[in-house]
Parts: C-alpha cells; structure tokens; sequence
C-alpha cells in the first residue's frame, strides 16, 4: 500500500448487502472528509465508483463559483482503474471530456462534489445510466438538494461508463486504446481462464483554488471493485485484502447504541449472530452455488485450559501400590475410570471375595506379546444399587484406544480389540468399562502380571468423586467449516454465514511435554510430564521391552465436560541400537467425542488422521547408569460436539473480546477459493435493564413505566422448522505445518495471524485450480418436522427433531438461512433422555413482588423471553383498581406487559421485582465472576402527598356552599369518576367506564371521612357526626365527582345553610367560627385535614359619591318695555355629568368571586325645598313605580326597571354606577320668584329606566337652578338625590347631590383672532393694539362663539373708561349693550363663529382722547355675564377722534 493509500485508513464505508438477490438497504453516514478532499465509494447495484469531495467552504452561489468548480475539478480530476491479470498489470489514466461535466453535481445540503464512473460490466460502455440519490445516501447519508452547474436540482444522477472517458493524454477511447482490458471488463464471465483483478481510485492531477479553497493534489482510497471471486466491501480497512463482515440487525438498530455506533465502522459480531456476506463470482450463472465458508478463530496470545481426567489407563507397575479413588461423572454423563494393562486376566479382591476381571480389551506387539486390559468405574455401593448394577456389569465403552510402538525402527500402533466383539466387526475397538463397588473405605484389590511380574494395586474407594484437575497453556486457534447454498444475482453471491456455526470445529493448538527418564544396563523408569502438570509414571521398564501409561482428559468446564475428551495414550520402550540406549516415549493425541453404542455412552475417535501423528520423543545415553531429559511437541486438539460449538469456543477463549475471525470462502462449482478475505472481531456485552423515570405520574390512571432489557448478545430466539436448511460437515485436516501462501493465512496487524489448511491443497493467487479439492455435502431434510413435547422446571417446551425421535441432537447441524429473522437452533445442553434444549430456556426473566399487605414478599413467575432485537421493552402495570383482593395478584398480560394487583392498602410502595439472567453463554462465562450476566431493576409504586383542601381559606358565610376539594392523583380515572359518601363517611370510588387492560375497575372502599368540626371563636366546638339523617343537608350531593380526565381532584359541596340547620346557629352565631374536615386516604394512608373560616365580610357600603350636572342656558323673555325690565330665562339643556356612587360589598362579592355581581337600586328620590319626586321597586309587588313631582303616578310596570350598579371586576367587591337622568324639551315655562325677581325656566328633568325609557318627573328647575346674581339678589340651588341600594341581604340608603352646571358658553376674541383665544385666562384678556373710533367709523369689531351651539339672542356689553388700560375702579364714562344672534345656533358647524361690529357711536359724544373699552357678553340687561375665556374682552388702548 502506498503512502497516499494509506491516509484513507482512517475513511470507512458502508455497501449494500444483498440477501436471496433483494437489496437490503441500509442508511450511512458520510464518512469525514478534509475540506479539499475526497473519497471513492464503491456503487454495487450499478457497478459504479462515487467520487465524493468535500468542497464545504466554497461559496458556491457567489458570483460562478459553481460553474467555475465544476470546470476546474472536470479538468484536473481523473478517474484511475488498475488492471492485473496473470500476464499483465496495466495502470490507466482517464480525463473527463468537457461535454460530461454536466455529470458533475454538487449537494448543497453535504457540500460536496459528486462524479459517478461505471468500472465494470455493462456500465463500462453505459454512457448515462441513471441513479437515484436515494440508493446513493444509502452510503453518503443525506446529501440535501443536489444540482448541476447550472444550478437545477435533480432528482436522478448520470453515471458515465468509464469507456465514454478519455484515456489520460489522448482522445481515445478505453475500447480505442485497450479493447482487450475493455472487452474483459465488459464481459468478465468471458475472461476465465485469464482472470483479473480491477482496483480504481482517483486521482488531482493538479492543485486548484476557487474562491477561497484550494483542492490539492491529491490521490483517493484504493478500491478492490472485481476479482475473480472476492468478498466486497464493506471495507472497514479499506484496502483489497480484507473486508470486513458486519450484521444488518446492527444497521437497523436493533442491537442497540452499543453496537449500532460501530455499524458503519468496525467488523465486532456478537456470538451466534447471521452475518450476510456478498462475493463478486462472474463465473457462476444465475441460480445457486454451494459454498463453504471457512472460519478461523484466534486470539492474540497463549490461553490456559482446564482440564480434567476422564480416565487413567497404565500398565499394573506404573499405578501406585495404593490410592484412593471413587469414579466421577460428567455433565454428560460419561464416568471417569481406571485402566489395568497386564499380561493376563486380572484377579479382583473386593471385601475378601476374588473374581476374575472381565477384559475390556487386548493388544500385541509384534515378537509377539500379548497384553489385557481391563477399565473399571469404581461407584459408592449405593449409586450402583440404585442404577440395578452388580459388580462386572457393563457401565459404558471407550473406543479407539491405541498404542504406539516402534518395529523395525518405524512407528506402528494398534487399537485394543474387544475380545467378545465378532471378527472384523466395527465394534471391535468399542470396549466396555466394568463397573465395581463398595462402601466407601473399602479397599479394592487389583492383581495380576505384568512382563512375568507379579503386582498388586490396592483401590480405597473414597468417599466423594476425584477429579484430577490439569492445565494446558497454549495458543489455540479454531477452523469452522459451514455449508451454504447460496443465491446468485448477476455477478454477486449472496449468503448469510454464522459467526459461530453450530458444527463440528477443530480446535488445536501446540504445548509441549517433558520426560526424564533413568537408566540402568537392564531396566530404565521414566517420569512424562504432559501438558502443564499431568504426570506419567514409566516404573522398571525392562530391556528390551515395554510400558504403558495414559490419560484421557476432558475440558473442566460445567457444560462441556465428558463430552468431548483428548487422548493421550503412551508407551515407553526400552531398547539397543548402535551400542546405545535408547528409551522411545510414544504417544497418541486423538480428539474424542461421545456418542452412543449399545444404549450406553462411548467415546470415540472425532478425528481419525490424529492416528498418523502421534507426540514422541527418544532419550538416549551411551553409557549407563544414566539420567536423560528432553522435551517435544505436544498438540491439544479437540472437535467439538455441534450442539456445544459456541460454549466451547467460550470455554476455551475463543470466543472473547479479543478473538479475530477470518473468512475464507470456497465454490464448489466453481472450484476457487475467495482472494481475499473477511473478517470480524467478537464482542461480549453485559446486559443492563433499565427503567424510565419512576414518578407518581407513571402509575396514574392508565400509565405504567417501562422496563427495558438490553442483550445484544442474545437476541436470537429457536429455529424455525419451517426454513430453508443446509449443512456442511467438512473434513477437517489437522497438521503441524504452516503452508505458506496458503488461502487462509491473513497477513495484517489487526487481525491475527492464524493458520491452518482448507481443502488439502495449496492455493496461490491467480492459479486456476481445474477440480474440485474439496468435498462437500448437502443432504435434504424431511419435508415435515414433528414436535414433541418436554418438561423442564414445570415449564413445557416444543423440541423439534428431524424425524420426531426422540433425540434432536441432530438439530445443531442445521442453521436457518433466513437473515431477515435472524433465527437458527441455539447451542443446546443435554438433560433427560439425551434430548438438547435451547439456552434461550436456560435463562430468562424472573419477576416478583414486594413490599405489599399480607405478603412481604412472593416469587410469582418466570417469563421465558425471546426478543427479536437487542432492546426488549416490558410495560408494567401496578395498580388497585380492579380485581379487588387482600393479597396482591400478578398477571403476564403477554410476554412483554406485566399487571400487578395490589391492594389498595399496600399499593403505595409495591414493587415488582424484575431479575433477568442473559441467555448467551458467553455473557454468563465471561461475567460470572462480577455477575454482570444477571441484572436486577425494581418498579416501586412511590407516595405522593395527597390533599384536602377549601376553595378558600375564608368561606363567606353569605355563599350557599363551601367547596371541599380532594387532590388523591392515585384516585385518577376517566370521567365520569366519583366518591360517593356513606354513613359513617366511608367513602367508595367508582368509575363505570375505566378500564386496564379490558379488565373493568371495580368499586372500592378507598377514603373515609373521619370528622367534620366547627369551632366558634369562643372555643367551643360542635362535631356533625355523619349519618343517613344529616349527610343529605350537610352536603349538597353525595357523590363527590372528579373534575378532569384522570387528574383525580374530587369536588364536595357543603351546604353552609345546611350547616347552620344541623347546629341550629345564625350566620351571626357562625361568623368567624372554623370549618374543619378531616379524612383518612387507605391508599396513602395519610389523614388529611382542611380548614376554613366561616367569615361574614364587610358588608354593603358607600365609598364614594360625585354629584351630578345639569346644564342650563341662561336668556331672557323680552318685556317689550325696556331691556333692563326683561325677565331672565333658566332653560335645562342636558345632564352634563350624571351622579357616580362607590361601594364596597365584600361579603357579596365573595358569593359567587367568579362572576361580576351587580347591587340592586331600589329607590331614587329627588327633591329640594319639598319638590319631591321618586321611583321606586315594589319588591312585594315586583313592579316599578315613578311619582313626579306633583304625585302623579307616572310608571307602574314589572319588574326592577330601575339600572343596577355592576361590579368592577369579579370577585373585587368595589361597585361603580351612575344614576341615568336627562332632560326632555318643554316648551311650557315656569315661574320661580326671588324676592320678588320673577325668573322663567324650562327643560323636564326625567329618570332613564334600564331599558332605555325616560321617566319624566318635573320641571328641571324646580329640583335644580344655576347660581347667578339679579340685581343684587342671589337665585339658584342644588336638587338632593336618596339612593336605595341591596345586594339582598343588606341595605343602604345613600344621599348625593345634582347641581346647576357652567352656564358661560360664549367666548370672545378681537379681530383678527379665531375665538376661543389660545390659552386664554378665565377672566380678562388685554388688548393692546391702538383701536381708533371715528365718526365714520364708530364701530369694534370681535369675533364670537359658543362652546355649545347657543340659539339664544344674548348681548354685547362695552364698558368705556377713561385712559389708556384704565384701571376697573375708574369710573364709568359710557357703556352701550349690542345685540347678537345667529341662527341656528351660534357655535353650530353652520355658524361656527361670528362677527359683531360693536357700535360705538355714544362714545363719539365724549372730548377726543384715549379710552380703555370693556366687553362682556351678558343674557339681558344687567344680567350676569356669560362669557368666560376670558369674560372680558379689554381694549386697553382707544383713541376717540372727530
């Protein structure tokens, strides 16, 4: 790999995985990528290359930086494809011709430059194949809008056939310069045998800037897009030699964040997982090709097994003279045993009684000798009574016992035979181990001969089982082969593989043994050290001659032991050659595996090429006595069981946080073996429950909190009969050399070297191999699986066997190839009868509850669960609400929703217990000591803080009721809920349309009201005992009713007159006095207590009172004698401001605070100096009455008509209103008379009723008449207004006043100003420019109006004195009064202003000189003045000429 190349390690892909030729598509993220920089990602369903670069700081819509781009990078990018074959490697070059650069895009959402290149097949020549930007963020991620130059978005994008390209320096063509590579590319099934090999990468030819950013140059990733036959990407590494697997449950997110974060990014499987693969294979044509996958399993260092002795089998010098011993059994089963090799038959000693042995098996060695050999099981007396065994019977067999040896100086070996077999029968090696007892301390003797010796070994049967414990360290490694039948689409193969397939696996790996031995000139003894601490013992081997010792270990671990065992059988053989002495120390090292024969249990020889390669070692000295050592090789070597292939991966570290698997795949059609390889790294993860939030809220009502389970390791769930099956059982071949270049080995540093053969051939890449090496079989299951039934911990559970026997062993051969439900038969554990059960039984979910009534605590079920993904979420209901009971009840609604009943006295800190075991073995192996593989979460049930309280804390004692209210959340349920009150004050919920689950809630007795008190403010307290007589007057009803959907706040509503009935007391007597009501929660169980103090307000009264106005014009009725003997006219025009009143009615207000109240007006009376008139509610009656001012009845109708006064806001007791009076036109005038000044006066003053009708009641002037003086005599006075008001319980009469308002509407101004004067004072404005009178000019000219439109003829009054701005004290020289009038009104909008031409000419009389002139508008002669702003209008500077 080159520098460049290697900067991209750290870009990572993500492809399409095809399963059965439908594409599962995934969704990626866009790999980072330096701005300026850029990546190649391989297109599989288009057989194209997407160069992407980053281009995210280019303002690419400022100015043409967009086209400018597009150009700059079409000129300088060029697409490189690498073509290797057998005989050449050529590397081209291609430019972009410029009418493709409409085929460069850019995404406006990633910002990055997009060319897309077909590289193989038809898309070589393809010049504008469309693809879809959806399959394109399958593996960029989302790209936002996507445009061309010219900025249109696009929906689909153009890939260009690398033919329609340029080779680099020419105009030509790929097929115009290369048609050979062109013509293998675009029909690679043609190219066989010439295969070949396609890399493409791209490359910057030459750095270029636009705008701010500069695009180095620079050179992509290499991509491997063709082989021969290889695996695809993903590419986690990206580079040709591997590619890394990963699971589509991983992408998707059913394993959770843990595993899904690495989807996209690193190969980590989890065991037992379907991993779907996809392998270019152009040779093979449309349909199916048998594949076999080879899977090698290693980890970085040495690992430690431990072993056990299954059997110790020597000749009768090699046991100790005396030992204790008691056989043990294994898990499966099997007993561990005793072998006695000797010349003869032995004879047997048990409690004084000899027997003849029974000989399990015998052997010679050629010269000849001839030697027996008995195995025998001691058992305590009673296990075997119990199992109907006698002494000599036969307990089980073991077969292929073997013995090396050296003749004619090679090395030969036989098997023991079983002397009661038939000839030539197969069963002639299967030999039985005898079964002897007695009491524990009894002594079992065993004599016989061997080499013409007699010895006698002596058996104390012990009282428990040894277990000989071993230890092996060395560095093992794993080879798995799986049988696939797999899927071609095109030029793809597709299959799913199992990282840990359920089938035989080899496992091997190399230690060494060490042997010591003596030697004498006629004997030599001999120590052999296997494994770490196993020890052979060789006594007085003769010369020349022989001995035996060996040991049949098995893996000590709790699922595995006595199912598959190591046999390590030896001889020591003594002899001479060339003068020396030399002593052979030979052995087998055969795997073994149990099975069955004859109805009993036997081991076997799994791997019979082990018989050819036995462990040796000769020690040689020249000269005796002498002592030797040496050491040699040793192979540890088992075949699993295919039933317990993952556990014992696990059991032997080969299946850890730190293995490395690599992949090899092999057609058998089309008989090669994949050029690269696959890879993947396991992973082990705890599991972890977890709950959401635990708060009162998740167990209202209808809510329940949720417990999630997260198991990524074991989310796959028993197989389903009804899947497609295949198996492959390969022929393992084991051997102690590496074979260089061999298709396995994997050269790298992240994952570890393994080796190993596959096939029993040597492959070379790109060496066609014309037959079929390897052997594959594919057998067809029965069309119809039959289920039988079997009990296990009371639970029933379907076990399926291929033909319904009664064994399904068989199952573990057969993996379901159907990845979109990713199920297969799970690594399974024998128990009665030989029949496997999954481990997804083994473990599961233990829930329980806790802390409730009656039951402190109760195991309640065991839930086998089976999630379909690595998140498995439960819904767990606790409630009280229906099935009503004294003891809690637990109900699996199904396998994912818990109920819980509790009673409803205990329902406040119960819990469910929820204690989840993982189902994977290797979560279990690997966490047992920090028990991580079993977690523990508890949903309690949480107190809340009921409560009871009034609406207020001061109830007003005018209210017809005191609001109780009830806040029990737990009470929550959807309307209509209610308490229904009893005697006694039990209370009982009821909800008639609640229901969980469809079960429908059941009425409880949840609450009891305890007492109700009423406390006077002298202490003495009065307690309303509730029974039947009073709780209909005490409460207003008797269901309390819930107010909202599920808030559980119930209403009562206590009479406050019923409550004044039962205790006989007045709203006086109560005033003040304390309210209490106490309750008892069974569910909280909390008393509760609400208070409220029973007040009478401040009751109804005036604050404030603003008199009212009324308007009057003020003229004169002309006498027709003399101005000044005109009679002054009072006419009333309006009320200006009606009479406002203020009261404060606390107490009524607190009635009803929600709404606005209004306080009723009974009477008004207006009078002044006994003018009387009034109106008034008959509230006897129901009318309304009005009396004028001369007693006249002038309204009687229904009703209150008279206006109320409202409320300012509700519940604010302040109340504002106005009386309505108006004044209606009367053209008939009244005489007043003032000391004996006549005035007239006019205008009726009337009452508006509520409906809008005025009520007339009287002449205006007689109840109210403005403030002027007449000829030295004061007129006018105020009317007196009585107000009635009530709010129905209280009653006020208040006084105000309406008086006479402002009768000076006439404003004055000099010519040329606009009257009114702009800030003009009250009472004189001065004007000081000369004003000359003259005889033909006699005249002032002012403007006037009237603030309000005045019809009236009123009068200019001009006072002359004397000087210039002649003081007010001066006297009186001259006056002269000028008439006004318009018509209609002055100060109307038809006669906004007018003009008076002041006559002077009087003044003309007076000496020429300065005068100061005078003017103020008055109604008549020696009336009042009636003008204001100013009232008088001063000429300060007037000059009289003739």
């Amino acid at each position: 790999m080159n520098k460049t190349l290697g900067l991209i390690l750290s870009i990572l892909f993500i492809f399409e995985i095809f399963l059965f030729g439908i594409p599962l598509t995934t969704q990626a993220a866009l790999p980072s990528i330096p701005e300026g920089h850029g990546i190649a990602i391989y297109l599989p369903q288009t057989n194209g290359v997407a160069y992407i670069f980053n281009v995210s700081n280019i303002n690419v819509s400022a100015n043409n930086n967009l086209q400018n781009l597009i150009t700059y990078f079409g000129t300088y990018f060029t697409p490189v494809i690498v073509f290797k074959n057998s005989t050449v490697t050529q590397t081209i070059q291609f430019t972009i011709p410029s009418e493709n650069f409409t085929s460069i895009y850019y995404a406006e959402g990633a910002k990055v430059l997009i060319f897309l290149v077909g590289v193989v097949g038809s898309s070589v020549s393809n010049y504008s194949l469309p693809v879809s930007i959806t399959y394109l963020e399958q593996f960029t991620g989302n790209l936002g809008v996507v445009v061309n130059e010219y900025g249109t978005a696009q929906t689909t994008l153009t890939q260009i056939g690398i033919d329609h390209l340029y080779v680099y320096g020419t105009t030509n063509t790929l097929s115009e310069e290369y048609n050979n590579i062109y013509m293998d590319l675009l029909n690679p099934s043609n190219a066989k045998p010439n295969y070949f090999y396609e890399y493409v990468y791209g490359q910057v030819t030459q750095s270029f800037t636009v705008a701010t950013l500069t695009i180095p140059a620079q050179t992509t990733n290499q991509l491997l897009v063709f082989a021969p036959f290889s695996f695809v990407p993903p590419n986690f590494i990206p580079t040709p030699e591997a590619t890394g697997f990963f699971n589509p449950l991983q992408i998707n997110g059913n394993l959770g964040p843990a595993l899904q974060s690495i989807a996209s990014t690193e190969a980590y499987i989890w065991g037992r997982a379907l991993i779907n693969t996809s392998i270019v294979d152009p040779f093979v044509s449309t349909g199916y090709d048998n594949l076999t996958f080879q899977l090698n399993y290693s980890t970085p260092g040495p690992l430690q097994i431990n072993l056990a002795q299954l059997a110790q089998i020597a000749a009768l010098p090699d046991f100790p003279s005396k030992f204790t011993y008691l056989s043990y059994q294994f898990a499966s089963g099997y007993w561990s045993f005793l072998g006695f090799i000797s010349d003869d038959n032995l004879s047997i000693t048990i409690n004084g009684v000899s027997v003849k042995a029974p000989v399990s098996g015998t052997f010679t060695i050629p010269d000849p000798e001839k030697y027996n050999a008995t195995l025998l099981a001691i058992l305590p007396l009673s296990t075997a009574t119990s199992m109907g065994l006698t002494n000599g019977s036969k307990l089980e067999y073991f077969s292929n016992l073997t013995i090396y040896y050296l003749y004619n100086n090679q090395i030969q070996h036989t098997m023991l035979v079983n002397p009661n077999a038939p000839p030539s029968s197969p069963s002639n090696y299967t030999l039985p181990v005898y079964v002897y007892s007695a009491p524990a301390g009894s002594t079992i003797s065993i004599t016989g001969y061997f080499n013409g010796t007699k010895y006698t070994v002596n058996i104390v049967v012990g009282s428990s089982p040894t277990l000989v414990p071993y230890v092996a360290t060395t560095s093992l490694v794993a080879t798995a082969y799986e049988g696939i039948k797999a899927t071609v689409s095109g030029f793809y193969t597709t299959s799913p593989i199992m990282s840990t397939p359920p089938t035989q696996i080899a496992i091997s790996g190399q230690t060494q043994f060490q042997a010591q031995a003596q030697f004498t000139s006629s004997q030599a003894t001999a120590t052999v050290t296997l494994l770490t601490n196993a020890t052979l013992q060789f006594n007085n081997v003769k010369l020349p001659g022989f001995s035996f010792s060996g040991i049949v270990v098995t893996p000590e671990y709790p699922i595995i032991n006595g199912t598959i065992a190591m046999q390590y059988m030896s001889t020591a053989q003594y002899f001479m050659t060339n003068g020396e002495y030399e002593l052979a120390i030979l052995g087998s090292e055969l795997p073994m595996a149990i099975s069955q024969y004859m109805g009993l249990q036997n081991f076997v020889i799994s791997e019979p090429q082990y018989l050819s390669e036995p462990f040796s070692l000769t020690l040689t000295v020249p000269t005796v006595p002498a002592t030797e050592t040496g050491t040699g090789p040793l192979f540890v070597a088992f075949s699993t069981i295919p039933q317990y292939t993952y556990i014992t991966l696990v059991d032997f570290g080969l299946w850890s946080n730190e293995t490395s698997v690599v992949v090899t795949a092999y057609s058998t059609r089309g008989g090669i073996t994949t050029v690269n390889h696959g890879y993947f790294y396991a992973t082990i993860i705890p599991p972890q429950i977890m709950t959401t939030p635990i708060t009162p809220q998740s167990f209202e009502c209808y809510n329940a909190p949720d417990v999630m389970l997260y198991d990524p390791d074991a989310i796959l769930v028993p197989g389903n009969p009804s899947g497609s099956f295949t198996y492959a059982i390969a022929a393992l071949n084991y051997t102690d050399s590496i074979i260089s270049n061999s298709a396995i080995i994997f050269y790298g540093s992240t994952v570890y070297n393994v080796s190993g053969t596959f096939g029993n051939y040597t492959y070379n890449k790109l060496t066609v191999i014309s037959s079929n090496t390897f052997s594959y079989t594919e057998e067809t299951i029965v069309s119809t699986l039959t289920a039988y039934q079997l009990t296990l911990n009371g639970n029933t559970i379907s076990v399926i066997g291929p033909n319904g026997e009664t064994s399904a062993i068989q199952l573990a051969y057969y993996a379901d190839n159907n990845p979109t439900v990713n199920m297969y038969f799970e690594q399974s554990l024998f128990v009665n009868n030989n029949m496997d059960i999954e481990l997804a039984y083994i473990a599961g979910l233990n829930v329980s509850y806790a802390n409730m009534l009656l039951s402190p605590q109760n195991q309640v079920g065991y839930e086998e669960i089976t999630p379909t993904g690595a998140n498995y979420v439960i819904t767990n209901y606790i409630t009280f609400k229906i099935l009503a009971s004294n003891a809690p009840n637990l109900y699996p609604v199904n396998s994912n929703t818990f109920l819980t009943v509790a009673p409803n006295a205990s329902f406040v800190g119960a819990s469910d217990i929820y204690k989840y075991i993982s189902t994977d073995y290797a979560v279990f192996h690997y966490f047992a000591s920090s028990k991580q593989y079993k977690v523990e979460t508890s949903v309690t049930v949480p107190n809340i803080t009921a409560t009871l309280y009034f609406s207020s804390t001061v109830t007003p004692l005018y209210s017809s009721i005191a609001l109780l209210y009830l806040n029990e959340s737990y009470y929550g349920a959807n309307l209509p809920a209610y308490l229904a009150i009893g005697t006694g004050g039990w209370q009982q919920w009821n909800a008639p349309l609640y229901q969980l689950l469809g079960i429908s809630a059941t009425p409880l007795l949840l609450s009891k009201m305890m007492y109700v008190n009423v406390t006077l403010p002298s202490g003495v307290t009065y307690t309303i005992a509730l029974t039947t007589k009073n709780l209909t007057t005490l409460f207003v009803s008797l269901n309390a009713q819930q107010l909202q959907y599920c808030n559980g706040t119930y209403e009562y509503q206590i009479s406050i007159p019923g409550l004044e009935n039962i205790l006989h007391l007045t709203l006086q007597q109560l005033n003040n006095s304390i309210l209490t009501v106490s309750m008892y929660d069974y569910v909280t169980h909390e008393t509760l207590v609400a208070s409220t103090k029973l007040v009478a307000l401040k009751e109804l009264q005036l604050v404030a009172a603003q008199p009212g106005q009324l308007f009057y014009f003020l003229t004169f009725k002309a006498s027709g004698v003399s101005l000044t003997a005109s009679t002054p006219w009072f006419i009333a025009q309006n009320m200006y401001i009606e009479p406002l009143l203020n009261f404060t009615d606390y107490q009524f207000a607190h009635t009803n605070p929600t709404s606005l109240l209004h306080l009723m007006v009974t009477n008004i009376t207006v009078y002044h100096n006994g003018q009387v008139a009034m109106i008034y509610y008959n509230a006897t009656s129901g009318r309304t009455i009005a009396k004028n001012v001369y007693g006249q009845v002038v309204l009687n109708a229904s009703g209150n008509l008279i206006p109320q006064i409202a409320e300012t806001a509700a519940g604010s007791g302040i109340f504002t209103g106005t009386l309505s009076f108006a004044v209606l036109p009367n053209n008939t005038l009244t005489t007043l008379t003032f000391n004996k000044i006549n005035v007239f006066t006019n205008g009726t003053l009337a009452i508006t009723l509520s409906n809008g009708t005025n009520v007339p009641l009287g002449p205006a002037g007689l109840f109210v008449l403005p403030f002027v003086t007449i000829n030295g005599t004061t007129i006018g006075y105020d009317a007196n207004v009585s107000v009635t008001v009530t709010d129905s319980v209280s009653t006020v009469t208040v006084s105000t006043y309406i008086i006479p308002a402002n009768i000076t509407p006439i404003r004055l101004a000099p010519v040329p100003t606009i009257p009114p004067i702009s800030h003009a004072p009250l009472s004189t404005y001065y004007y000081t420019s000369p004003v000359v009178i003259t005889p033909t000019s006699p005249v002032i000219n002012i403007y006037a109006t009237s603030i309000l439109p005045y019809p009236y003829e009123f009068f200019i009054l001009a006072v002359v004195r004397e000087g210039v701005n002649a003081s007010v004290t001066s006297p009186v020289v001259y006056y002269s009064y000028q008439a006004v009038v318009a018509k209609p009104a002055l100060g109307s909008s038809a006669v906004p202003y007018i003009l008076v031409a002041v006559q002077m000419q009087g003044i003309l009389s007076l000496p020429p000189g300065s005068y100061t002139v005078t003017m103020y508008a008055v109604p008549f002669a020696v009336g009042p003045a009636i003008s204001e702003y100013p009232v008088n209008l001063v000429f300060t500077n007037v000059t009289v000429e003739k």
